[in-house]
């Protein structure tokens, strides 16, 4: 509408149509919805009021099996798993009490003063005295760990014990930490250190260290690492040590003589009892300095557990040998064919140059990668190889010493009565 005094358009005025707002001719608003709306409305409220019932009614009886698999399914889906038998273990001598090291490190040698007091930690707690090295020790069947700082006229010095389960574990921590060790001097038990030294006493791995590299340190370090041996009493079970040659010592050869074949087979017979220096690697010819143990996973093998393996000299090189002992015979053959399954990713198989027949199941294979050659076979329950060989004659050579010197060595105790 045109206001003809402001000559603007206006809207008409709303005006009311049968109970309704009308604007242009046109109803806006309804007071009240129709019976058909209404309707509608309350069925759908009905119907999720009925929906949330059934929901809940559902979850009061739920089904337990309504989401698992059928054990049928599982029958038959992938091959069988291959279950790995560990040897039990027998400690080398009965395991120190939680504070029997506290009153040896509490009265040191004369000359040495306690410097505040002995601590003590556990496989929980270790991580707060090794940090950074605690996987180590834990790998090696770690149990206790004793720590003592002393004054000395030659200035500080430190020591810690480390008990493990076995000799051999604590075998095993020495010749991983040795390898780090410059201008070190190696026997098979220790190793003198420019500062200290580090050193195996039954199942203790003692690690005596000072502050400056002096010949006072050194001599006062090995008194206190004597001092911890002379306080630990051998087990019952323990057997007597070969005497570690000295530097320069000539290593001795693969045993030849009827004693020395004895001494083997019945080394042999108890693998359970083979330590850094009561070892069947040492009468084969291994530098006793060289022995080193692994628990498990040994040359990145599964199936092989508790290995030794040592440096047997061939001429002019020194070839790493290893040997394991397993359940019986058919547990070595396939700890052998584990062997060649996970060799072979790595490398071909190479024939070596055996002197006489090839022994059954012996596995050759040539890493192309780093141009040696590994190998293993079985002999009786023993598992035997050899591993970073120069090439496959150095490897056969050793590898038929080893193996016609483990043979003699049993078909002796076998005809004993």
């Amino acid at each position: 509408m045109l206001d003809r005094a402001s000559g603007r358009r206006e809207l008409p005025a709303p005006r009311s149509d049968r109970g309704g707002t009308v604007i242009f001719s046109r109803r806006t608003f309804r007071p009240r919805a129709s019976r058909t709306e209404t309707a509608v409305t309350i069925g759908c409220v009905i119907l999720l009021i009925g929906i949330g019932m059934w929901f809940q009614s559902r979850a009061r009886r739920a089904d337990p099996d309504l989401f698992r698999l059928d054990d049928r399914h599982l029958v038959g889906a992938g091959p069988a798993p291959q279950l790995y038998r560990r040897l039990p273990i027998t400690l080398a001598s009965e395991p120190l009490q939680v504070d029997a090291m506290t009153p040896v490190l509490s009265a040191p040698p004369a000359g040495l003063r306690l410097d505040g007091r002995v601590e003590s930690f556990g496989p929980d707690t270790l991580y707060e005295k090794i940090d950074g090295r605690e996987s180590l020790y834990k790998a090696y069947a770690f149990r206790r760990l004793w720590t003592a700082s002393y004054a000395a006229p030659s200035g500080r010095i430190d020591v810690e014990v480390f008990q493990h389960g076995t000799e051999a574990d604590a075998l095993g921590v020495l010749s991983v930490e040795r390898q780090g060790v410059a201008g070190g001097r190696h026997e098979a038990d220790r190793t003198t250190t420019p500062n200290g030294i580090f050193r195996v006493v039954g199942t203790l791995y003692v690690r005596v260290f000072g502050t400056s590299d002096t010949d006072l340190v050194r001599a006062d370090a090995a008194r206190l690492s004597d001092h911890v041996a002379a306080a630990v009493a051998p087990g019952a079970g323990r057997p007597a040590a070969v005497a570690s040659p000295r530097p320069g010592a000539r290593v001795a050869p693969a045993p030849t003589s009827t004693g020395a074949t004895s001494e083997l087979g019945a080394m042999l017979a108890e693998p359970d009892r083979w330590t850094p220096t009561h070892n069947p690697l040492v009468l084969l010819g291994a530098d006793p300095t060289t022995i080193e143990f692994t628990p498990e996973n040994g040359l990145g093998i599964g199936a092989f557990t508790r290995l030794f393996l040592g440096a047997v000299p061939d001429g002019g090189e020194r070839v790493k040998t290893f040997v394991l002992a397993k359940g019986d015979p058919a547990a070595a053959r396939a700890a052998v064919e584990t062997y060649r399954e996970q060799m072979t990713r790595a490398g071909a198989p190479v024939a070596l140059p055996w002197p006489t027949a090839r022994p059954p199941h012996l596995t050759a294979v040539k890493v192309e990668l780093l141009g040696t050659v590994e190998a293993a076979m079985p002999v009786g329950r023993l598992v035997v190889g050899v591993t970073d060989a120069a090439g496959p004659d150095i490897a056969a050579r050793v590898l038929a010493r080893t193996l016609s010197a483990l043979e003699r060595a049993t078909t002796e105790r076998s005809g004993k009565p």
